[in-house]
Formats: C-alpha cells, sequence, structure tokens
C-alpha cells in the first residue's frame, strides 16, 4: 500500500485541497495574529487554555460549565473553575459557608442556572464577549489592509 507523500514541512499532502499561494500563507498567518493580539489586549498573560475556553463558548454556547472543562482537559472544579472565573465579570459568588469569593474576571461570558437541571450552570458570551468575538471575526473575514503592518510581501 502506497504511503501518501509529505510536503516539505512533514504535513501529509491534501489532494483535496487546493494549493495555498505564499500570499494566502501570509494573509492566513497575519490573520491569526491579530487575534492573538485580540487576546493579548484584554489580558496580557492570558493563558492557553482561557483563549480556546473563550472560543468555544462563543462557538457553541449554552452549554454546562461541565462539558466546556471536559473539552479543554480538565476535571470540572477546581482547576477549570479559575479559568472560568478569568473569564466571567467581576461578581460575588457564594462560597464555603456564608464566606463571598470575589471574582475579578474579563466580563466576556456570564453563567445561568439551567432550567432543565438546576445543578448545571449553562455558560454564554456576555455582551463584552460578543463584542470580542465579533472583533475576531472582524479579523478573520476582512481583507482590510492585512499584512501591511507585518510587511507581507506580494
Amino acid at each position: 500500500m502506497k504511503q501518501p507523500s509529505k510536503q516539505q514541512n512533514g504535513a501529509k499532502a491534501r489532494p483535496d485541497k487546493p494549493h495555498l499561494t505564499d500570499r494566502d500563507r501570509a494573509t492566513a498567518t497575519v490573520r491569526a495574529i491579530m487575534v492573538i493580539e485580540e487576546f493579548m489586549n484584554l489580558a496580557p498573560d492570558m493563558p492557553v487554555r482561557q483563549i480556546r475556553l473563550f472560543l468555544l463558548i462563543a462557538l457553541n454556547p449554552d452549554r454546562p460549565m461541565a462539558e466546556y472543562a471536559r473539552l479543554i482537559g480538565l476535571a470540572p472544579g477546581g482547576p477549570s473553575a479559575r479559568h472560568f472565573a478569568a473569564l466571567r465579570s467581576d461578581d460575588e459568588t457564594e462560597g464555603y459557608g456564608t464566606k463571598k469569593l470575589r471574582h475579578s474576571g474579563l466580563g466576556l461570558i456570564e453563567t445561568y442556572p439551567d432550567p432543565n437541571d438546576k445543578r448545571n450552570q449553562l455558560v454564554r458570551l456576555s455582551k463584552r464577549g460578543e463584542q470580542v468575538r465579533n472583533s475576531i471575526v472582524h479579523f478573520i473575514e476582512e481583507d482590510h489592509s492585512i499584512g501591511q503592518q507585518y510587511k507581507v510581501r506580494e
């Protein structure tokens, strides 16, 4: 059986995909940089898992927190709770006993009770989160002077 051919970078060749020009690759790379910069402007030290969590929520809103935690490779609670808290708004929530826990988050997501199962919290983008998502979509869809800032050659 013949093995698929390899491209120079070690990736498998995809005969069903059209060949990308150097300009196409450069444009895609610049768009990726612009998306990363959008997150860096929000929080310069934002972990990749939080970025991934935000993008998963933007793509599939109104799902339980536990489902998103599994998708980013974390068990529900514990470390995953910190990622959600970082993306949530500044708010106070009930902690253990009567102690209130203060979250100082980015205000990108909001949680609300699952109407079908009160034990679950569902997650969606907040108004600010929707603005960030729309900005990211704009970077990806628009071809406005892509590359001028990064000296992409024709």
